[in-house]
């Protein structure tokens, strides 16, 4: 079992930013801010710095020449395309959050994302689920990922999987990460910490990205 728990980056050698994607998910006002409609998130992300420390990795990546992908919910107005068959889906229903067109919807003021980056709706858990996430990343010519945002034991832990399961090599910045209790994130993190290709701080994970050289 130790085996697996020490699980980090293979070789000493760098990132190379041209290859990979970070998976920025749900940054958006309903969520991160406390007057948003699943607010109730917003202590963890405030008493864990998320903001600040995703602002640098995705400023980093960016610079470096990697792939910026915000993966967001989005509904409409009437809800018709949700499926209530989880107590999640109809909560958000119910409250009308993430709704399309709405304040709510939007990425929030502090990682506003940049004229290169992309941003993609998804409708269920996983990030990759319906969407073009997977279609996106290969076009691009993406082969690792990395994975950062709420909830990390709702679509954090599945779109890691699927990461996974579609052959990227999945990075999983740990401490970009939360959930709406501490105990669910350490749940979920007992897990991820064997399944991922690699699970970094943000420290390290910066410490990895190589720049593109000057010529």
């Amino acid at each position: 079992m130790e085996l697996f728990l020490q699980n980090k980056l293979n070789s000493d050698g760098k990132l190379d930013a041209r290859g990979l994607a970070v998976i920025a998910l749900h940054w958006q006002n309903d969520l991160v801010l406390p007057t948003g409609k699943f607010g109730f998130f917003a202590k963890e992300i405030e008493r864990n710095n998320l903001v600040p420390r995703m602002d640098r990795v995705l400023k980093a990546v960016r610079a470096a020449g990697g792939t910026v992908i915000y993966v967001n919910v989005a509904r409409s107005a009437d809800s018709r395309e949700v499926i209530k068959n989880s107590p999640l889906f109809a909560a958000s229903a119910k409250v009308a959050a993430f709704v399309r067109g709405t304040p709510g919807v939007q990425v929030i003021d502090a990682l506003k994302p940049e004229p290169e980056d992309f941003e993609i709706e998804h409708p269920r858990i996983s990030g990759f689920f319906g969407t073009g996430l997977d279609l996106l990343l290969r076009a691009r010519g993406i082969h690792t990922v990395a994975v950062a945002g709420t909830a990390t034991n709702v679509a954090v832990d599945t779109t890691v999987r699927d990461s996974l399961q579609l052959g990227y090599e999945t990075i999983l910045i740990e401490d970009c990460c939360c959930s709406s209790d501490p105990s669910f994130h350490e749940a979920a993190m007992k897990t991820l910490r064997v399944l991922s290709s690699w699970v970094a701080t943000t420290e390290e994970f910066l410490a990895r990205i190589t720049l593109p050289s000057k010529s």
